[in-house]
């Protein structure tokens, strides 16, 4: 699927605005993009995401938020309510700028049928979170994107995920990359490329990482830690003098 395409048509999850408001760090140009913000676990209090995250989203950058889950995680699908809730309020009052993704370690090295099992697991304990915190109503909440790393080399075609409810993947590479995108058999979305800003970063190395991601015509994903403080006002900086109104939607693969 050629870049064209891809902003017409398709969309990462449910972030269905790509924001042009997010402006190169030099102001020259616009671009898309979304961030993603990782690290957030079961553990992960509710208050410090919102407190991490409002800052961000207030700026009109789109955010998906992706969840994972560990070894250490309990069982027990009553767990951490609050950040249950708040994850589903997130979509639900930033509908098309706040969206949800799981993280699953090692997705593409995995053979089809362990894929879609990992996957569906994580899937399924998030799913049971989100009814017990907040009911029926809570399952528009779920996940439909899966993130994981990029191996080194030809990137995987990740079959098998659709009938694991998933419509779009994406794999980070070790070193930043422009993004290849494009439809698997089953219909789902693959994104393979991006970019992590830096943690504990300055102005200037965010600026940087921007300006060397969109060198390039195209989107841009970009990837970075929650409850990085530097980060969060890096951010802000850069886009509150280059805000500008939302100018161009993109429908959701969903």
């Amino acid at each position: 699927m050629d870049r064209r395409t891809f902003l017409s048509r398709v969309a990462f999850s449910g972030a269905a605005t790509l924001s042009p408001s997010w402006l190169a760090a030099q102001g020259a140009r616009t671009f898309p993009g979304i961030l993603l913000i990782d690290g957030v676990t079961i553990r992960t209090p509710a208050q410090g995401l919102f407190a991490f995250l409002d800052p961000i989203v207030s700026q009109n950058i789109p955010v998906s938020v992706v969840f994972s889950y560990d070894q250490m995680d309990t069982q027990d699908t009553g767990a951490a309510p609050e950040l249950m809730q708040l994850l589903s309020s997130l979509t639900a009052d930033y509908s098309g700028l706040v969206d949800l993704a799981l993280e699953i370690p090692d997705l593409a090295s995995l053979w089809p049928y362990l894929r879609m099992r990992a996957v569906s697991e994580a899937r399924n304990r998030f799913r049971k979170a989100l009814v017990a915190s907040g009911g029926e109503k809570a399952l528009a909440a779920v996940p439909k994107t899966a993130v994981s790393g990029l191996p080194v080399g030809k990137a995987p075609i990740l079959s098998g995920l659709r009938s694991a409810g998933i419509l779009n993947s994406i794999l980070l590479p070790h070193d930043g990359m422009p993004l290849d995108i494009w439809r698997n058999e089953d219909g789902t979305q693959q994104i393979n490329g991006g970019w992590r800003l830096p943690s504990e970063p300055t102005v200037e190395n965010i600026a940087q990482t921007i300006a060397e991601a969109t060198s390039r015509e195209g989107p841009v994903v970009f990837a970075a830690t929650y409850d990085d403080a530097a980060l969060q006002l890096s951010l802000i900086h850069i886009s509150e003098p280059t805000r500008l109104e939302s100018k161009s939607r993109i429908t959701t693969n969903s």
